[in-house]
């Protein structure tokens, strides 16, 4: 995004990117997200709209990575220190991808 007074500073274009990832977010019905050392842990809604196939999909291809976490409430666990990748560009990648 550019404008008259050029290119936005790198933190207002994090906080673009945060915004898409977080409406996303809102229309899969991801309740919440933790990043903590290396690991994103994505909290699913009762009844997500999330693509099932596309879910398992991802979890196969990634079983290295990726596993679901069976509970009260369904978790996807990915583990991305092993990776390199950063967090918001692995959400980005990946969230987009569980759309129906």
């Amino acid at each position: 995004m550019s404008d008259r007074f050029g290119t936005p500073p790198e933190e207002v274009e994090r906080l673009w990117r945060l915004a898409k990832v977080r409406a996303l977010c809102r229309k899969l019905k991801i309740l919440r997200i933790n990043v903590r050392a290396g690991m994103i842990r994505i909290t699913v809604a009762e009844r997500p709209e999330v693509n099932g196939t596309a879910l398992v999909q991802m979890a196969e291809r990634n079983r290295r990575y990726m596993q679901l976490l069976p509970g009260r409430e369904a978790v996807l666990q990915f583990r991305t220190a092993t990776l390199g990748i950063e967090p918001l560009d692995w959400l980005e990648q990946h969230l987009v991808k569980l759309m129906k």
